[in-house]
């Protein structure tokens, strides 16, 4: 059988960096798994940051990261915590 990738999203943390807008820590368990190998599944822990790029020569400009590929829920704290982006 072939080899398998599962990413579980197990917490979600909104911290602040400094008087910045707020930024999103994802806690992901990654589990690689093949039924015919005795030495998986084998898992591992990971963590992944989503922070505002706030432009220094622009400071009314600030980009936030595109998070239309994560799950719903991560969808739904960035739109509750980040103003629409600028153009």
């Amino acid at each position: 059988m072939a080899l398998t990738k599962q990413i579980r999203l197990t917490k979600i943390e909104v911290y602040h960096i400094y008087d910045s807008y707020p930024a999103i820590r994802l806690f992901e368990t990654i589990t690689f798994d093949d039924p015919d190998d005795d030495t998986l599944p084998e898992t591992k822990n990971r963590t992944r940051d989503l922070v505002p790029d706030e432009r220094l020569e622009s400071p009314m400009y600030t980009e936030y990261p595109d998070v239309s590929g994560e799950e719903q829920i991560v969808q739904d704290i960035s739109a509750a915590i980040w103003p629409l982006s600028s153009p």
